[in-house]
């Protein structure tokens, strides 16, 4: 009998490349932003569309925005980017999916530097889950 093997292209697999893929997840769980399923990124690897003084994220819509006049319509093509952390400037884009083709504006941040920045992410949806919980959504 004839064995088969399934090839999947590489997924995420490195910190920063999963601490999106969770921001993406509990953007989605916590109904802050729609979640854009897919097959080969997984469940949250195709990131989502928020924003907030913090950081912005989007999903890659691979350049197919364009309005009448053939310029970008999408946020992330209008910033050629999908993640940006606002103070300090650091942007990441992907294509398709987080972790596949990723670059990294002005340049990668270290790890401490990622820590820093996923950290203040993080904690900007809790103040804003925080809010949103305290009058319940009819505001009672």
């Amino acid at each position: 009998m004839d064995k088969i093997k399934l090839c999947f292209p590489k997924r995420a697999s490195e910190g920063l490349e999963f601490d999106l893929c969770y921001l993406t997840e509990v953007l989605v769980t916590n109904k802050l932003a729609e979640g854009i399923h897919g097959f080969l990124g997984g469940e949250w690897g195709y990131g989502c569309d928020f924003e907030n003084d913090v950081f912005f994220i989007h999903h890659c819509c691979q350049g197919f925005c364009e309005d009448i006049d053939d310029k970008p319509s999408c946020e992330s093509c209008k910033r050629s980017c999908m993640f940006e952390h606002k103070r300090t400037g650091i942007k990441v884009s992907w294509y398709k999916w987080i972790g596949r083709s990723m670059e990294f504006y002005p340049s990668k941040p270290n790890k401490e530097e990622w820590d820093m920045i996923f950290k203040e992410c993080l904690d900007s949806i809790k103040y804003i889950n925080d809010n949103k919980s305290v009058g319940g959504e009819n505001g009672n």
